[in-house]
């Protein structure tokens, strides 16, 4: 991976990185392997991933469709 700095702009070319590092997940994984997480713990997780996600896409049916 590599961001090019043009125009010695180094605030552009940080704020490029962060938006890259923060689409790829690549934070996200590196917290998630800081430390030893119990598998249920991991499943309470993902159980509770889908949940927000479920949630938040009715949401969005609720205001596009009205009910």
């Amino acid at each position: 991976m590599a961001i090019i700095v043009k125009d010695n702009d180094l605030e552009k070319a940080l704020n490029k990185w962060k938006r890259f590092n923060q689409h790829s997940g690549l934070n996200k994984e590196v917290r998630k392997q800081a430390y030893y997480i119990p598998k249920t713990q991991k499943k309470k997780d993902k159980k509770k991933e889908g949940m927000r996600r479920w949630k938040r896409e009715l949401r969005r049916r609720m205001l596009k469709e009205g009910y």
